[in-house]
């Protein structure tokens, strides 16, 4: 009888074991994995094409009539000038001490007036320099440009004249073009000045002293 018993567990064993080598086991084959197609992805993007319609937008210059010729300066009236000599050259502002004292006047272009004015005043250690030389007569041409009546003087000069008699002149120079305002077309109440060296030093003193630094002397 246990002989029978242990024959009959064997066969229970074997069955066992028979049954679970046939059973299938969970492969990766059994779940397919999703095909990917890389080919047809690309082509489902659709890459925008608009820029190669877009007709390139032409280069070539415009025709246009041509431009209007400038309308001729009035007969009478102010000046013209330009930029390359001075429209009234060497007019005399002053008398100091037997001394014509001079100035060049350069009108714009445009002469509508009253038009303001700057005066340059030139540098040279107040021994030497004349109103066309110095690294400031360089902006009479821009100045022109820009609508302005440029005025360029000339002062007394040492060792032969000694201080104050160049911020004299050229105070009397301002006081000259406001006397003259009329005549040259300018207006008196906007006068300008600049300079370089012994230039700027007297427009500086020519900004910023009145009559009570008895500077305001002649004509």
């Amino acid at each position: 009888m246990k002989r029978l018993f242990n024959l009959m567990s064997l066969l229970t064993l074997l069955l066992l074991a028979c049954s679970l080598t046939g059973a299938p086991t969970p492969t990766a084959e059994v779940v397919e994995p999703v095909e990917t197609r890389p080919v047809e992805t690309a082509t489902q993007v659709q890459v925008p094409t608009e820029a190669a319609v877009v007709e390139p937008v032409s280069t070539q210059p415009t025709v246009s009539a041509p431009p209007t010729p400038p309308a001729q300066p009035p007969q009478g009236g102010a000046p013209r000038g330009n930029s390359l000599t001075p429209t009234q050259a060497d007019v005399t502002y002053c008398v100091m001490e037997g001394v014509e004292l001079k100035m060049d006047l350069y009108y714009p272009a445009s002469a509508d007036g009253p038009l303001p004015v700057t005066v340059y005043v030139h540098g040279g250690g107040w021994t030497k320099g004349d109103k066309r030389d110095g690294a400031g007569a360089l902006e009479i041409p821009a100045l022109q440009e820009a609508g302005f009546l440029v005025a360029a003087v000339n002062y007394r000069l040492a060792p032969q004249y000694r201080f104050p008699a160049m911020i004299e002149d050229v105070k009397c120079a301002i006081r000259s073009l406001r006397a003259h305002a009329d005549e040259y077309n300018l207006d008196p109440n906007r006068i300008g000045v600049w300079g370089g060296s012994a230039g700027g030093h007297l427009v500086s003193l020519l900004g910023t002293t009145d009559a009570s630094a008895g500077f305001d002397v002649g004509e």
